[in-house]
């Protein structure tokens, strides 16, 4: 079965039949970066892909949205399509979101896999909301450029036809309005789970691509360290997106886990 539709405000896409995992983009970001994970799943669960409140199809409310409002409005969700728990996978953004459910709504999780979880702690010494919602959202070709150099390990090989249709895209979005509400309740401590991992009951699964410019491979392990039993898997031919550059390897370790 495959559906393409939004249920509570949040559109998604539905492929596949088995166990139902839910994928859950990063800031600025939609359930396009999944795409080619999906087919790789999709064979044996139930995939579904979420445009998280305020990007890509989903609502974008005015004024103020911060993590909290992410994970009401996702279990709402799951509530419209009457799935009582689900295994849960998160980029960046999308990883801090899945742990925060594992932790405010233990029942409606079963096991998570966190891709570079981004904030979990808040935000670095030193960087404002400003700077995140500019990282985040670049608006011109050497901005993008930057952008890209620190989410993808294959950066170099992008050609000026490449990362103009990149900003083309991102620009297309028009989300920069969630992008700065979001990074300006990340910079002032909104939901942040800093003492709070060890209340994550789930099995959990941390990937971290051995290039990722966006966050260090010690904060992965320091949520690792401090959730009981979570396993950390290093990625070595990807940066941010390992689920883009090789979705082999995270399609396999996905499966592996969640077998």
């Amino acid at each position: 079965m495959t559906a393409s539709q939004a249920f509570a405000g949040l559109a998604y896409e539905r492929v596949g039949v088995g166990e139902p995992v839910v994928l859950l983009h990063g800031l600025g970001a939609t359930r396009r970066v999944w795409q080619q994970l999906v087919p790789r799943l999709s064979s044996a669960r139930d995939v579904i892909a979420v445009d998280l409140l305020g990007f890509g199809d989903s609502p974008r409310p005015e004024g103020p949205i911060r993590l909290a409002d992410l994970a009401t409005s996702l279990v709402a969700l799951l509530d419209d399509l009457d799935l009582e728990s689900v295994d849960l996978i998160g980029n960046s953004l999308g990883g801090w979101l899945a742990l925060y459910l594992a932790v405010v709504h233990p029942d409606r999780v079963g096991r998570v896999v966190a891709i570079a979880p981004a904030f979990v702690y808040g935000l670095p010494d030193g960087v404002g909301a400003d700077q995140v919602a500019a990282a985040a959202s670049p608006s011109d070709v050497a901005a993008m450029r930057q952008y890209m150099a620190r989410v993808r390990a294959d950066a170099d090989c992008l050609t000026e036809d490449d990362i103009r249709t990149l900003l083309e895209e991102r620009l297309a979005r028009q989300d920069d309005g969630s992008i700065a509400a979001l990074a300006s309740s990340i910079a002032a401590g909104d939901d942040l789970l800093t003492g709070r991992l060890h209340e994550v009951a789930a099995d959990t699964l941390i990937l971290h691509g051995r290039f990722d410019g966006v966050v260090p491979l010690a904060q992965s392990a320091r949520a690792a360290d401090e959730i009981g039993g979570a396993t950390l898997r290093l990625l070595d031919n990807s940066a941010h997106w390992p689920q883009i550059e090789e979705p082999d390897a995270v399609a396999a370790a996905v499966e592996e886990f969640l077998r």
